[in-house]
């Protein structure tokens, strides 16, 4: 696993050797990886998480591996605080 992510990192920096220097809203692979980022507090990150995850899915049909979870925050299971003016659980 590590020897692919190894040529995979020497092949990036060899193609970035050959891509110019001011890189502009006309470079794909710049606006893929931009898209690709999901963002704290991103409304559109569950549907962005599934989109990477059935990605994934079809690069590795023959040999899954592990199952990601999606992003989720900590959510207290105590017991219920007093009640606030600003309505927060």
């Amino acid at each position: 696993h590590q020897r692919m992510l190894e040529e995979k990192a020497k092949a990036d920096l060899e193609e970035a050797a050959t891509m110019p220097l001011a890189r502009g809203v006309e470079d794909e692979k710049l606006e893929e990886m931009k898209k690709g980022i999901i963002h704290e507090g991103d409304p559109m990150a569950m549907y962005t998480w599934k989109k990477q995850q059935e990605e994934l899915a079809k690069q590795q049909q023959t040999s899954p591996h592990s199952s990601a979870q999606p992003p989720r925050k900590p959510t207290y299971k105590g017991p219920p605080p007093k009640p606030n003016r600003y309505g927060i659980r």
